[in-house]
Parts: C-alpha cells; sequence; structure tokens
C-alpha cells in the first residue's frame, strides 16, 4: 500500500485546467487537492505559505538531483516568524531572501510577451498567510520550479518553439545570495562583490581594517551612538533597498507610518520602521528591533526609516511623512 484515502461515498476525482488534481464530493466540495501538495513546481493559483486552520504548510523541495526525483534539501517556502517573507534554505541555512511579502502587479516581465503582467497576491490573516500568482491573461502557460543546484526558475511556454523558455532565474548574482552584514549595501563591480555601508557620512565599519581587507562581517556602525533617553532622536529615509530580513520584526497593517513612527520612537530597542506593503492604502507598520541589513536594489526597492542621533539628522525631517 503506497497511498489511500478514508473518504467513503460517491468521490470523483478531476483534473481541472489550472493543473489542480482534486478529489470532490457530490455536493462538489473538495476533499483532497494537489495544490495542497507542492512539489519542486509552482503553478498560477498555487499557494507558499500556511493554513493554519487546517495545519498544512505550503512550500517547494527540490529534488535530490536533476536525475533523482527524491527529496533534495533545498526549499522556498514562507517564513511566518515576525512580518513573511519567502526564502530559499538549504536545510536550516538559508541561501537567498525574496523580501517582504507584498501585493502587486508586475508589468512586461518576459521578453517573450510585452503585455504580460503577473498578479502577486497575498493573504495576512490569523487564518492564512500566503502568497500565490496569476497571470492576467490566463491563457499563456508558466510555472515556477526549485531545482536541486539552488535555482528558483521561471518558465514560459513559447508555442512558435513547442517548447519551455527560461524567463527569469534567482538568485540572479552573488548580491542576491550574501546580504552585508549590519547596516550595509551590497554592489557589484565587474561581477565581484563589495560591501559599503548604508550612509558614508552616518555609519563607518566597525573594524575598519577588516573592511578593507574584503573581510565584512563585522558590519557597520552608526558615527554618533544613539542615546535614547534624551528623546532627541529621530529617523533617516533610505529608498530603493530591500528591506532587512523579518523574522524578528513586529507589525500592525492597520497604522499609519506616522503611527509607526511613533511607536518606534517608543521604544529604544526600535532601530528602523517601513511600511512593507503600500496597497493597503498607506496604512502598514513593520518594526525591527536589531541592526538591519539591507542591499541596494535600485528602482523598485523599498523605503526603510531608520533611527538616528538628533545630530545625525542634518537637514533631514525626523517626521516620516515630511521625509
Amino acid at each position: 500500500m503506497i497511498w489511500s484515502s478514508n473518504t467513503s461515498g460517491n468521490v470523483t476525482a478531476r483534473l481541472r485546467d489550472t493543473g489542480n488534481l482534486v478529489l470532490i464530493n457530490q455536493n462538489e466540495k473538495i476533499l483532497w487537492q494537489s495544490f495542497d501538495y507542492p512539489t519542486d513546481t509552482l503553478l498560477p493559483g498555487m499557494k507558499l505559505g500556511n493554513d493554519y486552520l487546517r495545519g498544512i504548510e505550503w512550500h517547494l523541495a527540490s529534488w535530490k538531483s536533476s536525475q533523482d526525483p527524491a527529496l533534495g534539501e533545498l526549499t522556498w517556502g514562507t517564513d511566518t516568524r515576525g512580518y513573511p517573507e519567502n526564502k530559499l534554505k538549504q536545510g536550516a541555512v538559508v541561501k537567498f531572501r525574496g523580501g517582504p511579502l507584498k501585493n502587486r502587479r508586475i508589468r512586461g516581465a518576459s521578453q517573450f510577451d510585452r503585455n504580460l503582467t503577473t498578479e502577486i497576491s497575498v493573504v495576512i490573516t490569523e487564518r492564512e498567510v500566503s502568497f500565490s500568482y496569476n497571470l492576467e491573461n490566463s491563457s499563456l502557460l508558466t510555472r515556477v520550479t526549485l531545482n536541486s543546484s539552488g535555482k528558483l526558475e521561471s518558465w514560459m511556454w513559447v508555442e512558435d518553439g513547442t517548447k519551455w523558455q527560461l524567463v527569469l532565474s534567482l538568485p540572479v548574482d552573488v548580491c542576491d545570495r550574501y546580504i552585508c552584514s549590519a547596516y550595509g549595501i551590497c554592489s557589484l563591480d565587474r561581477f565581484q562583490q563589495s560591501c559599503s555601508c548604508l550612509d558614508e557620512k552616518r555609519f563607518v565599519p566597525k573594524n575598519q581594517e577588516s573592511w578593507e581587507t574584503g573581510d565584512w562581517s563585522g558590519g557597520c556602525v552608526r558615527r554618533t551612538p544613539l542615546d535614547c533617553k534624551n528623546g532627541s532622536e529621530g529617523f533617516i529615509k533610505y529608498s530603493n533597498v530591500k528591506l532587512s530580513d523579518t523574522a524578528s520584526t513586529w507589525f500592525n497593517m492597520s497604522m499609519s507610518l506616522e503611527e509607526c513612527e511613533v511607536k518606534c520612537l517608543q521604544n529604544c530597542t526600535c532601530m528602523a520602521y517601513a511600511n512593507p506593503d503600500n496597497s493597503f492604502e498607506g496604512m502598514g507598520c513593520l518594526l525591527w528591533f536589531n541592526d538591519i541589513r539591507a542591499f541596494s536594489e535600485g528602482n523598485g526597492g523599498q523605503d526603510i526609516f531608520v533611527r538616528m542621533a538628533s545630530s545625525e539628522l542634518g537637514n533631514a525631517k525626523s517626521s516620516c511623512g515630511y521625509c
């Protein structure tokens, strides 16, 4: 016996056009569905995350090798500690972070169809935390796979070529894999990775000698230490960065950014805040309580507000609404 079901009565198996194999009863109620048990492939409409009511976790798992479909050690799923974000792991080691989950529409993501629009849907409730995607043009065939070499790949079926064509592969480069230490920015120069401080006017390497030899593990520290007791600290806005790991964060999606600033200022251990998903009509608060790690993402990155001593604020306004 390899597999069995404890269902009885009039049960029908049906393969839907989405690729979802479902078992349904005479009332069309789904008793079991293959989308709840993903392997190495994510199709439009499938979910990554957790269904807390049913006790189900959705994640991708790689093959053991390109020729062996046994379960490998690589996974791509949603880390729900703190604010949820997707992570590629090898065992327990994080190899790549997708960044905090957010609803969005991505246009022209394919060289084969400039009108391609991908809609990312995120659900964050007490019952469910999930990430899924769909195409505006449902006639296009796409899939996302996690291969045994640690690549998350997006594929599109090309009718003229009658084959699957690779559209996107992640991680893209070494900066995707490596996150510079505290308050560091990762950049590439002729495909060589280098780190710099988030703001070289306000941050300096913790160990200058090691930093100059390419050992960035110590990260950066503020030129002027924080002194929460005097109550005069504020925030500096940094744009177009990939937000720091959210595993140990606190969030409230019903708070405004102004309320978020006040909440962070009231806690001396709060180092930064941001709106993780501005699709909620500008509402949303995410707080970090340790040194942040961020790297430059260029256009398309997000804003983060970092706590600074009053003497470092300069001409920057401390109120986030006017930064």
